[in-house]
């Protein structure tokens, strides 16, 4: 997404952390955090963090994953 506007990104390294929790006799997954580095030279904090968002909340996966009561990301720029 920061390609669009005309951000080159060199790297990008995002993980997911899935927490399962018992629901009647199985599980589901009640919370993702999200924790992603990137480095993208010449972009200003402000909007880095509005791409983050914004691919975030568009991302196919997110999307699929919209079930998922709480999604939360932490973007650091490098």
């Amino acid at each position: 997404m920061c390609e669009a506007p005309g951000w080159q990104t060199t790297d990008v390294d995002t993980k997911a952390s899935v927490r399962l929790s018992r629901h009647g006799e199985g599980f589901v997954i009640d919370r993702i955090a999200l924790t992603m580095l990137a480095t993208v030279p010449g972009i200003d904090e402000t909007k880095f963090q509005e791409i983050a968002a914004a691919a975030k909340r568009d991302c196919p996966l997110s999307r699929a994953l919209a079930s998922v009561p709480e999604i939360t990301l932490v973007a650091t720029l490098r």
